[in-house]
């Protein structure tokens, strides 16, 4: 008896199996046309004035994002998302139209020369205000384009393919002649091949301490993910002339951001190191600061950033090791970051919760503290050599403090300005106004005797 009723389960399944292998496949359909021009309803539009402050650069962005982008390849690693073709970072939004208008007179300058339904990943005003980089994706690569913000026209600058991948994408010399950006190294050689089979077991070791933990994508989790991760992010630093020239510096590397210095002669570069982390995202990975002589290729490493699996949870907390590093405005070739001394932990009890730290061209020597706080750091506005505007914060009050500092002089009193609680938009005095000199960095705005700021 038991025979026939197994042979008819047999008959059904193969049956079922059968209906469903063949049924056709469906295609994408498109749904009511109110929920079409809902979709395809274009962003609000962004804007970016020049530092002239004479014109402003105007970028519309659509809504909808066509299929044919989101079917192509894409790599989810330490956090970064990057399309594998092109390594453009896969969810930002593109802009398609650009423009140029004329602050005083509102008359439009329509951009002539840009293909035909672009792909606008970036746009980037040079420091005199006469040009704009624009870097634009296609269908193999991403290419950097200019645009000529007097005449209206746009044309490609270089042909060589960007790797616009890993946070920032350009940084312009002082003087608008030149840019710099990351370039795909042609010494990468051929993509990784995923194994049949693992190499090796991948050992994990955990401890009796309790550590709250986030929920990260595409962390990095086989030895054959660093390989993938090392092979699409590595890339060539590059300037670029206006004239399309270009020069390779340096050796390949995996570099998150880069910045010329106020004299040009020294370029700024966070470099990632590793050990690489199958807990967290880049965010947390190690990197040297490094600094560039662009004259004799040598390389200095001024400070470094260790990797941080066991950050604070909660509001407050920083990543030990050098953070929120950048150039000096007021000087020619000065290094400025910030070092934590509570471990990163705003509940900790520290008298100085963060050091200022400098170091001046040609960085043989040790750095020097510019500044002890017992806050934490928040901003520098620079103005002079005597003169700069501190902004710190209090997490556990929740006070942002505003304050006149001499860098010339570190021990002497921070002057309070004001100060004022966070979240309180109604008693918000608002931030310092920022114009730029003549290398094309922020200092603040005064009036024509330098006594009063806006």
């Amino acid at each position: 008896m038991p025979k026939p009723y197994l042979s008819l389960c047999i008959f059904l399944a193969v049956a079922w199996v059968a209906k469903v292998s063949a049924s056709p496949e469906i295609e994408f359909r498109k749904p009511s046309q109110e929920i079409v021009r809902l979709a395809e309803n274009p962003r609000l539009p962004l804007y970016s004035p020049d530092p002239t402050r004479k014109r402003f650069l105007r970028l519309e962005a659509s809504g909808f994002m066509p299929m044919e982008r989101l079917a192509r390849e894409e790599i989810v690693l330490a956090g970064f998302q990057m399309f594998v073709e092109t390594r453009c970072r896969s969810e930002m939004i593109y802009a398609n139209n650009i423009a140029v208008v004329e602050i005083l007179s509102g008359k439009e300058l329509t951009i002539e020369g840009i293909p035909e339904d672009p792909v606008i990943i970036h746009a980037h005003w040079s420091p005199n205000g006469k040009y704009v980089a624009v870097l634009i994706e296609s269908d193999q690569a991403v290419n950097l384009w200019k645009v000529d913000a007097i005449r209206g026209k746009a044309t490609l600058w270089s042909e060589l393919p960007v790797h616009a991948g890993m946070r920032q994408m350009l940084d312009w010399s002082g003087d608008s002649q030149s840019i710099w950006l990351k370039t795909i190294s042609k010494s990468l050689g051929e993509r990784p091949i995923r194994p049949p089979v693992p190499t090796g077991a991948i050992v994990r070791q955990t401890t009796s301490q309790p550590l709250p933990t986030q929920t990260n994508r595409g962390l990095i989790k086989t030895q054959f993910d660093v390989e993938e991760f090392e092979y699409f992010f590595t890339s060539q630093m590059t300037r670029i002339s206006l004239d399309g020239s270009h020069q390779h510096v340096g050796q390949p590397g995996l570099f998150r951001s880069f910045y010329d210095s106020p004299d040009q002669k020294y370029l700024l570069v966070e470099r990632l190191v590793q050990p690489w982390s199958y807990l967290v995202t880049e965010e947390q990975f190690a990197y040297d600061l490094e600094v560039w002589d662009l004259e004799s290729l040598e390389v200095k490493r001024v400070a470094s950033a260790p990797l941080v699996e066991e950050l604070p949870y909660g509001g407050g907390m920083v990543r030990r090791g050098a953070r929120d590093f950048e150039w000096r405005s007021d000087e020619p070739a000065t290094v400025v970051w910030v070092e934590a001394q509570d471990g990163g932990n705003s509940y900790n009890t520290s008298r100085i919760r963060d050091k200022i730290f400098a170091n001046s061209a040609p960085f043989t020597g040790s750095p020097k503290v510019l500044f002890e706080m017992e806050d934490r750091y928040g901003d520098l506005l620079w103005y002079k050599e005597d003169q700069a505007i501190l902004i710190s914060w209090n997490w556990i009050d929740r006070d942002i403090t505003i304050s006149s500092v001499n860098p010339l002089d570190p021990d002497s009193t921070a002057r309070r300005l004001v100060g004022f609680q966070m979240g309180n938009r109604y008693r918000h005095p608002g931030f310092p106004i920022l114009t730029f000199n003549g290398q094309g960095f922020p200092i603040l705005q005064t009036d024509e005797a330098g006594e009063h700021m806006y």
